[in-house]
């Protein structure tokens, strides 16, 4: 006679908590940043217990409040670039090609051109 069979040891899986609190990026101060959803005005808030900065947006049924958060870094990360972008580089086009230089604004940077061009 043999022993019966032993079934197997079924493991859960842990699931990873998202996180509902995160740290002010003004104040430093860690896990001082809540989020609070408003589910029938469609809008979020969030705020720092330290130092009292906001940060209010819309959202949808399927947002979290890590997506709120960094929403809200971009926005700061936005803000202190302020639109500075390097005028140097040349914009690209809807087909992904590089845009065409500006055309020179005398005849002399036009010869000076066809002359760097050769």
């Amino acid at each position: 006679m043999g022993k019966r069979k032993s079934s197997k040891v079924i493991k859960k899986v842990k699931r990873e908590v998202v996180a509902k609190t995160f740290d002010c990026p003004f104040c430093n101060h860690e896990r001082s940043v809540e989020c609070k959803f408003d589910k029938i005005a469609e809008t979020a808030m969030l705020f720092c217990r330290m130092c009292k900065v906001t940060y209010l947006t819309t959202i949808n049924n399927l947002t979290e409040p890590i997506d709120v958060f960094s929403e809200w870094i971009d926005k700061c990360a936005e803000a202190n670039d302020g639109g500075t972008k390097d005028k140097n580089k040349r914009q690209k086009t809807s087909s992904g090609a590089a845009a065409p230089a500006p055309a020179p604004a005398t005849a002399e940077e036009a010869v000076y051109d066809l002359y760097k061009a050769t």
